[in-house]
């Protein structure tokens, strides 16, 4: 399942070197309604799925997350007090069937996640 457009939408993208994102996120997705009701988190794992979708657009392609070297979560994203969000990909190396990358993910103040991995492209 795609969350782009649904929990978040992507303001502005550039690839000219690495791929650079600034992505809006919906704080009124129900997702937020039981993670958590008083105070609002982004998942760990929908940052995850962002980035991979982020690197899909980029790239016009499908991928499944093949395998993870390192996930840092930081900071909480609060979509109340931060919605947007900054994205910068590395993309480390690039094969027939898989993409290792490197990103950062962070909001106005502080880094949220940095992470890598590799996707199988399908």
């Amino acid at each position: 399942m795609m969350l782009v457009q649904d929990l978040y939408h992507i303001k502005q993208m550039n690839t000219d070197d690495g791929i650079k994102a600034v992505l809006v996120i919906h704080p009124e997705h129900p997702i937020f309604k039981g993670h958590f009701p008083e105070v609002p988190v982004l998942p760990g794992v929908c940052m995850i799925q962002m980035i991979k979708e982020i690197i899909e657009q980029s790239f016009g392609i499908r991928t499944i997350l093949n395998e993870t070297d390192m996930i840092k979560f930081l900071y909480m994203v609060n979509p109340e007090i931060h919605n947007e969000l900054f994205v910068d990909i590395n993309i480390k190396e690039q094969t027939f069937s898989n993409i290792h990358y490197n990103a950062t993910m962070k909001n106005v103040e502080n880094i949220v996640l940095k992470c890598s991995g590799r996707l199988h492209i399908n």
